[in-house]
């Protein structure tokens, strides 16, 4: 998935093991993904909802699509490094009222945050937005490509260990909706432990990029100068799931006559 070597794949966590050790109960598998496609002049689709219901702790949710050196290499290092770092996150007081986090950690923060979502998208709907060179440079340099933006939020409600998937294809305005040249654009929002990150990743450039406000949204990635924590207002559960779908307060949909919806949520459970 990342590497891209040969390698024997091994069963790769979609939430970190030592996560759960501080969770009170086990949450149980939940997961929505939607999306968006123009699909004539006149008509902007949704793409059909999935919700996807699993027996058991989300912490068994499991890929087989890493590669053992990946997994037991920079993916096992980059979370023993991180660690810490969420505790601080996630801690219910700070000394003095505030913590600050370097570039560095910061980095690392969005490092950690991207490889889980797109651990995520995996378990999700089985894609690769990032495709793989992006994801290979990514594997030997733990910096987040160019084209990907990291949030983070504190977090007050129900959820806890929910992520959530929206998936968007974007035409230029000025081009025709059949050429062909589209740019996939992916959101995920992962909530734990009373916290919420959102990592958007882009496949091309021209997407318009868009702001969250500041007062409770922090942008990790990417960051220009060390950042103080926490924020000073807390997000909803409705805000956290959100988050992946108002579109339409950044991105120019187009002037269509017809928007099809695809229905209601598809649910759909596993074993």
């Amino acid at each position: 998935m990342f590497c891209g070597g040969p390698g024997p794949m091994t069963k790769e966590h979609a939430w970190p093991q030592w996560l759960g050790r501080a969770a009170e109960v086990e949450p149980l598998q939940h997961s929505l993904t939607s999306g968006f496609s123009r699909t004539a002049d006149d008509a902007l689709s949704e793409l059909p909802n999935q919700a996807v219901h699993k027996q058991g702790s989300v912490l068994t949710s499991r890929i087989r699509e890493v590669c053992a050196a990946c997994n037991n290499g920079w993916m096992s290092r980059l979370e023993v490094r991180v660690r810490p770092l969420l505790e601080r996150l996630w801690a219910p007081a700070y000394p003095l009222g505030s913590s600050w986090f370097n570039t560095s950690e910061l980095t690392l923060l969005s490092s950690w945050a991207t490889k889980t979502a797109w651990v995520r998208e995996r378990v999700a709907d089985r894609t690769n937005t990032a495709d793989s060179d992006v994801r290979q440079a990514f594997a030997q340099s733990l910096l987040p490509p160019e084209l990907t933006a990291v949030w983070v939020a504190r977090h007050q409600g129900d959820y806890d260990f929910a992520a959530f998937h929206t998936s968007i294809e974007v035409t230029h305005r000025d081009q025709d909706w059949s050429t062909g040249e589209r740019r996939s654009v992916r959101l995920c929002s992962l909530v734990f432990h009373g916290l919420v990150f959102l990592v958007r990743t882009d496949s091309g450039t021209g997407v318009p990029a868009f702001a969250l406000p500041e007062e409770s949204w922090l942008q990790l990635w990417p960051h220009r100068h060390p950042m103080p924590w926490p924020p000073s207002r807390t997000v909803t559960d409705d805000e956290s799931y959100l988050v992946t779908k108002a579109l339409q307060n950044w991105l120019t949909l187009p002037a269509t006559a017809q928007f099809h919806r695809s229905g209601d949520w598809q649910h759909r459970s596993q074993n």
